[in-house]
């Protein structure tokens, strides 16, 4: 896993977890 994928993963989630 790439750092960029990984920034990119962890940033993804926070989007999704902020919406609930």
């Amino acid at each position: 896993m790439n750092l960029t994928q990984t920034i990119v993963w962890v940033f993804f989630y926070l989007n999704h977890a902020n919406r609930t």
